[in-house]
């Protein structure tokens, strides 16, 4: 990913009184690949509530760096430059929702 998207991401992250979900994965993770079907249904689900942005890890080191992203898929939650939910691994589409509304 170029600079260019980098500096977008840190722009909508950095957007106030919206909520954000980071989806971090990487092409040689197999359960992100199983994630990322979740992922997709979520984001047509709650698509005018929250913003969801899949992370490729590979190619955003900055904000791999900035959250302290040491395993994929790993998901967080921000508002307001807050981080509301930070949780590694496969996590279900139950708990997500779960998580989500809670957030909401």
């Amino acid at each position: 990913m170029s600079i260019i998207n980098e500096i977008l991401i840190k722009n909508i992250i950095n957007k106030k009184n919206k909520i954000i979900l980071l989806d971090f994965w990487a092409d040689w993770c197999v359960s992100c690949k199983i994630f990322y079907k979740i992922i997709d249904e979520l984001k047509k689900k709650y698509k005018k509530k929250i913003t969801i942005l899949k992370i490729n890890i590979e190619y955003n080191k900055y904000i791999l760096e900035k959250y302290i992203i040491n395993n994929v898929p790993a998901v967080i939650i921000i508002k307001n430059k807050k981080i509301l939910f930070k949780k590694y691994g496969f996590l279900s589409k139950e708990y997500m929702d779960k998580i989500i509304n809670k957030v909401l």
